[in-house]
């Protein structure tokens, strides 16, 4: 198959399949009383479907294991996504405890380390271990919080994906191309559903069933991309660049939280996002402005490793 209509299908694909796929998880959800109930800063006004993430794991792994060209290679990085998944699902409905979703990440952390997935610049195995799990839990946990208004992780991820398959596609990297071209169709697909005209709030949310999974798949294809040489350190530079506004949104809420004793395990409306709200009117020109941000930052880590 040709690389074009490779790359092509997979950001077709997923898109496809997830906007053909949101409408089914919607009725289920309806029918099982799968709802994200208004309570506490949670700013929506009537209970609003979860399992958003079931649509757009499902899109990515079809789109994956077809597509990308190297399905072999990239299934435990899908098989940790669909476990945290199931985890994130199972926490949408009935809660659990965030050490065990540590743990979990955790693991994920160890099996993409073992497949290869991890960081492999570190001086000794232990060093690579180390990184490789501190990276993917840092990275899954930011792309949860970041999920905390209509239309925002689902631009967010895709700007993100964007920037990495960018990156793929300067070294020739084609496989990890089709991956996260995967990963940004899933994200475009769901958006008509999450992100609607007219100020319309949104008819599904992610939930933790599609936010904790689709941080792992950044944070585990950032892991692979293709740096020039030994530039060991910069490649971590890099990936944290192509996520930029992750860490971002992150150190704010470390910073607001901190100051004000307050727990970063909790929920709450002090996010960048909520920030920008304040100052450009809409849930649109905030999830507009962040993606143009996130593309911005990735171009430049783009140029910078091209030309190191």
């Amino acid at each position: 198959m040709p690389d074009e209509v490779r790359l092509v299908g997979a950001l077709v694909l997923s898109f496809g399949a997830v906007l053909g796929l949101t409408p089914l998880a919607i009725r289920i959800a309806s029918r099982t009383g799968f709802y994200d109930r208004p309570r506490g800063y949670k700013a929506h006004r009537a209970p609003t479907a979860y399992l958003g993430g079931a649509a757009v794991i499902s899109g990515f792994a079809l789109s994956t294991l077809l597509l990308s060209g190297d399905a072999l290679h990239y299934l435990p990085l899908v098989g940790c996504a669909v476990g945290l998944w199931v985890l994130g699902t199972v926490d949408d409905r009935v809660n659990v405890r965030p050490r065990n979703k540590i743990l979990a990440e955790v693991a994920a952390g160890i099996v993409l380390w073992a497949s290869g997935l991890g960081w492999a610049f570190p001086s000794s195995g232990f060093e690579e271990l180390l990184l490789t799990t501190v990276w993917v839990v840092a990275f899954t946990n930011s792309f949860n919080l970041m999920d905390n208004m209509d239309g925002v992780a689902g631009t967010v991820g895709a700007a993100c994906a964007a920037g990495v398959a960018g990156l793929a596609l300067a070294d020739g990297d084609v496989a990890l191309a089709a991956l996260t071209l995967a990963l940004a169709g899933s994200c475009l697909g769901f958006l008509p559903y999450n992100l609607r005209p007219g100020g319309r709030p949104a008819r599904i949310f992610l939930g933790d069933g599609g936010s904790l999974p689709l941080g792992l798949v950044l944070a585990g294809a950032t892991m692979q991309i293709p740096v020039p040489g030994s530039l060991g350190w910069a490649a971590l530079l890099a990936g944290g660049l192509l996520l930029g506004i992750l860490v971002l949104d992150t150190l704010l809420v470390i910073v607001s939280r901190t100051r004000r004793g307050v727990s970063l395990a909790t929920g709450g409306r002090d996010h960048l996002s909520h920030r920008l709200r304040t100052r450009l009117g809409s849930t649109w020109a905030v999830a507009i402005a962040l993606a143009a941000t996130q593309a911005g930052v990735s171009t430049l880590a783009i140029v910078a490793v091209q030309t190191s």
